[in-house]
C-alpha cells in the first residue's frame, strides 16, 4: 500500500514524521517505529533492503519477507 498522502508527501507539516494515508499513523522516520494513531507503542515499519542498478531499483527480500518453506514430510 502506498504511505504518500499526496504525490511524493510521505511527512508531516514539520517534515519530522512519516504519515500514512491509509490508517493515519505516525512513524519516528529513523528506526520505524509507531509514535502515533492506532499503532502507537506497538509496531512499526520495516527496513527495506534496495539498491539501483542499471537505472533500476530492486526490493531484496529478508528472511522475515519471504513465504515459509513446506515441509517435505521426510525424516
Amino acid at each position: 500500500m502506498e504511505l504518500d498522502w499526496l504525490a511524493g508527501q510521505f511527512f508531516d507539516g514539520d517534515g519530522e514524521t512519516l504519515l500514512c494515508s491509509t490508517h493515519g499513523a505516525a512513524y519516528d522516520p529513523a528506526g520505524g517505529r509507531c509514535v502515533g494513531g492506532p499503532c502507537a507503542g506497538r509496531g512499526g515499519l520495516r527496513r527495506l533492503h534496495v539498491f539501483e542498478e542499471a537505472g533500476f531499483v530492486y526490493w531484496r527480500p529478508d528472511r522475515d519477507a519471504l513465504p515459509p518453506v513446506a515441509e517435505s514430510g521426510r525424516r
